[in-house]
């Protein structure tokens, strides 16, 4: 919650003239029109994520569509961008938007079948991978007495495949990180 009130912004309804893309859809767990603020004319766009105003509280939602005017007459802004991720690709819309028209169902219903729930939240993280790979001291070492089998396993392993991923090998060989 922000504590402030969102001022409403008066908007031309129906075929009154309204300024090309003043208005954006954007899709939460309902269909809201908000108004595009001059700051950021240009960079909302379809598919890009946003955080709005709702009530007392933010909401992230992501902008469905631009259009020239709402049915609305007064709307409240769009409170700035939530990043440069989290946006969804052209052809996913287009997807989103047959989707809803083909099975009769709302355009936000949609958005749930087309982003994880993991990305609807933002709650994306990188996934970090560990590689492994024979160093030269390594190959050197491939029949050493001083290694233990299960050392030597996964040094044949690694020599019979290349690099791989750590939890790749470990599972293919039945060894723990601690060899």
């Amino acid at each position: 919650m922000t504590g402030k009130k969102t001022q409403s912004t008066d908007l031309p309804s129906g075929d009154a003239g309204a300024v090309q893309s003043s208005v954006a859809e954007v899709l939460f767990d309902l269909s809201l029109d908000k108004a595009i603020p001059p700051g950021l004319h240009g960079s909302v766009r379809p598919g890009v994520r946003v955080r709005v105003p709702l009530g007392n509280s933010e909401r992230v939602g992501y902008v469905f569509r631009l259009k020239e005017r709402s049915e609305h007459p007064r709307l409240k802004p769009i409170l700035r961008l939530d990043g440069q991720r989290g946006q969804i690709p052209e052809k996913l819309l287009r997807l989103g938007d047959w989707i809803a028209d083909y099975y009769c169902c709302p355009r936000e219903h949609t958005l749930r079948i087309l982003l994880p729930a993991v990305v609807r939240s933002g709650e994306m993280r990188h996934k970090q991978v560990l590689y492994v790979l024979l160093t030269r001291q390594a190959i050197e070492h491939y029949k050493d007495d001083a290694l233990t089998e299960r050392q030597r396993e996964l040094l044949r392993t690694l020599r019979e495949n290349g690099p791989m991923p750590q939890a790749t090998l470990l599972v293919r060989t039945g060894c723990s990180t601690a060899v």
